[in-house]
């Protein structure tokens, strides 16, 4: 089979959909990968023996009157130009994984009468996918959304399989604390949850991933707290610091939340904000439902949160965390796979 998976642009997007080629490829399929042209895909594609397009497609959303006019004008030109893709490759099924950018490719594939299937990350569908699930054969689910989408099925988030499960061999008289914004870092962790963790009435040891150009600054608030911190930009296994941690304090993006739930650790949940549909607080409830942490928005009190902290650290809460992972996120490749191969 030639199948064209197409993700972009952020990593919640685009390490799925890497995992789903990566599948494809181990089991003598061609993967032809198609996105937006961004660092994060070309580095993420890496060596992965896929083979490339991309196309420098602007969002829709967020954009003026005219902007969305020019988006609009020249996506037949995109469109045509995926045709001539999907002819020439001899594409047999193409999947997409979210970015503005799939719209194009995944529209050719239909005009091309070639099966068409989405995977939706978070609990609340973006707009691509959401456009494309209209003419989806399948529209894969990594967890519960908070609006029905027809002809779904739910199958986890494709994850690395690093992130399993681990035992702590050890134990120790202080709590270790994870603490992640994702790959760019998150600003309201980096300047705020210093402060909060040195009201803790417990001896705590931290990792700290700050994101790029924070690490000096949020290496000098901890010391300025007398906290045992170890600060970087960014961790090339994240999954041993999970595994190392008693429990972690994460932003809510879909991938982290089911990398952090499958290794089984339990989570301190900060939705950013500002995120499209608020979707990180949808994603966050979701996992409280299954009971695998907490969520602390940042709008509420600091004090409410180091309570909270307190709370689940003096009644060992975290421990029954360890315990509730009900979503075998690596099971997800092998049931888009083999539904694929189906239809």
């Amino acid at each position: 089979m030639n199948i064209m998976i197409s993700a972009t642009k952020t990593g919640g997007h685009v390490f799925p959909a890497v995992e789903v080629g990566k599948y494809f490829k181990s089991n003598n399929h061609n993967v032809f990968f198609f996105g937006s042209g961004s660092e994060i895909e070309l580095k993420a594609i890496d060596g992965k023996n896929f083979k490339y397009f991309s196309q420098s497609i602007k969002s829709f959303r967020g954009k003026g009157l005219i902007g969305k006019f020019s988006v609009l004008f020249s996506l037949p030109l995109y469109v045509l130009r995926s045709i001539r893709i999907i002819k020439k490759n001899k594409i047999d099924a193409f999947i997409g994984f979210g970015g503005f950018a799939t719209i194009p490719i995944s529209i050719a594939s239909y005009l091309c009468k070639i099966p068409v299937y989405t995977h939706e990350q978070n609990s609340v569908q973006g707009s691509a996918n959401s456009l494309i699930s209209n003419f989806a054969k399948i529209n894969f689910l990594g967890m519960k959304t908070t609006k029905e989408i027809s002809r779904s099925k739910f199958v986890g988030n494709p994850i690395r399989k690093d992130f399993v499960f681990s035992l702590k061999n050890e134990t120790s008289d202080f709590i270790k604390i994870y603490v992640t914004g994702g790959s760019q870092g998150a600003e309201y962790l980096n300047t705020t949850i210093p402060m909060i963790l040195s009201k803790l009435n417990k001896k705590i040891q931290v990792r700290h991933q700050s994101g790029k150009g924070n690490e000096a600054s949020v290496k000098t608030l901890y010391n300025n707290f007398n906290i045992d911190a170890e600060v970087r930009e960014f961790f090339i296994n994240p999954n041993e610091n999970i595994a190392w941690s008693d429990f972690v304090i994460t932003r809510c993006g879909a991938l982290s939340l089911a990398e952090i739930s499958s290794m089984n650790r339990g989570m301190v949940m900060v939705p950013l904000p500002s995120s499209i549909d608020n979707h990180q607080l949808h994603n966050a409830e979701f996992y409280f439902s299954c009971n695998l942490g907490i969520i602390h928005e940042q709008k509420n009190d600091n004090d409410e949160l180091i309570s909270a902290l307190n709370k689940l650290i003096k009644e060992e809460v975290y421990k029954t965390w360890e315990s509730n992972n009900i979503i075998d996120h690596h099971d997800a490749v092998r049931k888009i796979y083999e539904n694929i191969l189906k239809k």
